[in-house]
């Protein structure tokens, strides 16, 4: 890690550590702040996140030949394993989701969704992000409430009949994955897409 790495990752450390110092996390209820019931619903929702966090890499794995040794490779991953539309109407989607590194929750995430082109009425979709260098995942951490769409840097993969990946977007610092509710592959863009951070669990370790 060269300096301006190691000076990017403290800053990282850093926003992280102020931003979630004193959380409002949007995974609590409406139970009342710092009850035990609220503690108690927190708590199962998290289980609930990280019960579909994996399911939804699993099922990446197995409909995207080669995204497990991607993802084995990444430095951060995050997952929206659940993004709900608002009604049957209305294509914009919400959820939350969940930041892992070195194979722990990290952060939570809210992303809120209007893609282009997607089918109104689909039930629910998942949307993954590969992190597949440190300073990509590090640039997330520090930035603010993020618009995918805008970001050069992101490469939606693109997947043919046979499972096989885009190998062009394979080889971006930055990856996104779609995937709907009876597991096809989604090509499609991240115009619409915002992320903002709902609740911090642990700090990071310091660089």
């Amino acid at each position: 890690m060269n300096h301006s790495q190691t000076a990017l990752a403290a800053i990282a450390f850093s926003m992280f550590a102020a931003s979630c110092a004193a959380p409002e996390s949007a995974l609590r209820t409406e139970h009342g702040k710092g009850s035990k019931g609220s503690r108690l619903a927190a708590a199962n929702k998290r289980e609930e996140l990280d019960n579909r966090y994996r399911e939804s890499l699993a099922r990446m794995f197995n409909v995207a030949r080669g995204s497990s040794d991607l993802a084995g490779t990444a430095a951060g991953i995050l997952i929206f394993p659940r993004l709900i539309s608002d009604g049957f109407f209305e294509p914009g989607q919400h959820g939350q989701g969940e930041l892992r590194t070195n194979g722990r929750v990290h952060s939570y995430y809210r992303a809120t969704t209007r893609p282009v082109g997607l089918p109104i009425g689909m039930r629910s979709k998942a949307l993954v992000f590969l992190f597949m260098t440190q300073e990509a995942l590090d640039r997330f951490i520090v930035g603010p409430d993020w618009a995918a769409g805008i970001d050069d840097a992101v490469a939606v993969m693109a997947i043919d009949a046979a499972g096989v990946m885009d190998a062009e977007a394979a080889r971006a610092p930055l990856i996104a994955f779609w995937m709907s509710d009876n597991d096809l592959m989604i090509s499609t863009s991240l115009q619409g897409v915002t992320v903002s951070r709902a609740g911090c669990p642990a700090p990071p370790a310091r660089p």
